[in-house]
C-alpha cells in the first residue's frame, strides 16, 4: 500500500531518503524552465514518483506564464518540484 503525505523521520532514515521521498511524498509539481527567461514554470500538472516514472509524457505546449509566448515541452524537459505537494 502506498502512503500519501509523510513518514515519521525514523522511518526516512531506514529507507533511505532518496527512496523515502520516491515512495512517500504524494505528489509533486510538474515545472519547466522558460527557455526566455532560464526561470522555473509550473505546468499545472501535478505527479507522484510511480506516476511519473511510468508514464510516456508526449510533447505538450504551455503559454508561458514569465514570458507569455507558446512553448513546448516533452518529459526530458521536466523538473519535479517536491515542495510544491498538494499543487
Amino acid at each position: 500500500m502506498k502512503l500519501h503525505g509523510t513518514m515519521p523521520i525514523p522511518a526516512a532514515r531506514k529507507h533511505g531518503m532518496r527512496q523515502f521521498r520516491r515512495e512517500y511524498l504524494s505528489v509533486a509539481r510538474v515545472m519547466i524552465t522558460c527557455p526566455e527567461t532560464g526561470r522555473p514554470v509550473y505546468t499545472h500538472l501535478n505527479v507522484d514518483w510511480e506516476t511519473f516514472e511510468s508514464t510516456r509524457i508526449g510533447e505538450r505546449t504551455i503559454e508561458c506564464s514569465e514570458c507569455h509566448k507558446v512553448h513546448t515541452w516533452r518529459r526530458c524537459d521536466v523538473d519535479l518540484d517536491e515542495d510544491g505537494i498538494g499543487g
